[in-house]
């Protein structure tokens, strides 16, 4: 939603990978909580939203995310991370098998840093859709 606002509860539940009923559940504890927002309903369905606090929250834990990878990834020479950072590009492509999969995976990703043009996720989930694969 940080990302991507107006998903639904059912998108939300996808991307998530949990049951509709229990994105139901999950998305009530961030409204009670002040994190996210039903907008008005568009038929059947409810575009939902971060609020200012739920976006913050998320740029406190892709901050800390960052950090935590940062000191994670210091024990590797420039090199050694460089040649790191490639095979995991090699192992995310292999990994995303549809764009639902991409979806999933890359909803912890830091967008911003990342980009759609050098996203392994994302091309390899653009050549999929691209070939008519939808596995």
């Amino acid at each position: 939603l940080h990302f991507k606002p107006g998903l639904t509860t059912t998108e939300v539940a996808e991307v998530v990978g949990v049951s509709q009923p229990a994105a139901v559940r999950l998305i009530d504890g961030l409204e009670r909580q002040g994190l996210l927002a039903r907008g008005n309903p568009v038929g059947r369905v409810t575009p939902l939203s971060l609020t200012e606090a739920g976006h913050a929250h998320v740029v406190l834990l892709q901050n800390q995310r960052l950090a935590s990878l940062d000191g994670l990834l210091s024990a590797l020479a420039p090199k050694e991370r460089r040649q790191f950072e490639s095979m995991l590009d090699q192992i995310l492509a292999g990994a995303t098998t549809s764009r639902a999969r991409a979806r999933t995976t890359c909803r912890l990703c830091e967008h911003d840093l990342c980009g759609h043009d050098v996203c392994p996720i994302g091309r390899r989930a653009d050549a999929i859709e691209q070939q008519g694969d939808t596995r």
